[in-house]
Formats: structure tokens, sequence, C-alpha cells
């Protein structure tokens, strides 16, 4: 669903659906809406995420 570059995660197929960015201890980095085929999400930093896609929920690592 996701893949992770620099400081960005890039989410694909969350077109009208509700991306949520959680950092290892759990606090929210970024919340935003996918709007096309992929969505960039600034991070700001490397380390561990829980990335949340609609109702589904992934772990990546940059």
């Amino acid at each position: 669903m996701f893949t992770s570059s620099d400081n960005y995660i890039v989410v694909a197929n969350a077109q009208g659906k509700s991306i949520t960015v959680f950092n290892s201890l759990g606090h929210v980095v970024r919340t935003t809406r996918g709007f096309g085929a992929q969505q960039k999400v600034y991070t700001g930093a490397k380390g561990m995420y829980i990335v949340k896609v609609g109702s589904r929920t992934f772990k990546t690592s940059l």
C-alpha cells in the first residue's frame, strides 16, 4: 500500500481515504486525505511509523 523514501511516506490507492501517521510513541505526526493515485506525507525525521489508511493499519520505517 505504501513505500517510504527520504522523509516522506508515499501512500498508494488511498484516494478519498483518511491517512494518519503516528510515530513510535503513538503521537500523531500528520493527518491528511488521499487525493490522487499517490499521496506523499512528510514525516520530518527518520524512524518507525504506524500509518493508518482508512480502517487499515501498516508499520514502516524510514
